[in-house]
């Protein structure tokens, strides 16, 4: 099983949605206020941080969480490495 935090400081000022630590994943879910170009624009320094360390970002517009969620959950979990038993 596999934890996922909420809103917790990665760096400096970053707070992802959600993030898996163990697996180095950070799910970013994207509304209406990350369609304004100020913002767009720090979603991206913010995703590059990230990524600068080591983590997956992987962003859903809400009206995918409220349209499909069995393909939101189905990309997740194409980027959980399997356990090794």
């Amino acid at each position: 099983m596999y934890v996922y935090t909420e809103n917790n400081w990665l760096d400096r000022y970053i707070i992802p949605d959600f993030t898996c630590y163990e697996e180095k994943i950070i799910i970013e879910l994207d509304w209406t206020i990350h369609d304004i170009p100020e913002v767009i624009d720090l979603d991206k320094t913010k995703e590059q941080l990230v990524r600068n360390l080591w983590f997956t970002v992987l962003r859903f517009e809400n009206t995918e969480i409220t349209n499909d969620m069995y393909q939101v959950v189905q990309k997740i979990k194409t980027n959980i490495k399997p356990k090794s038993q």
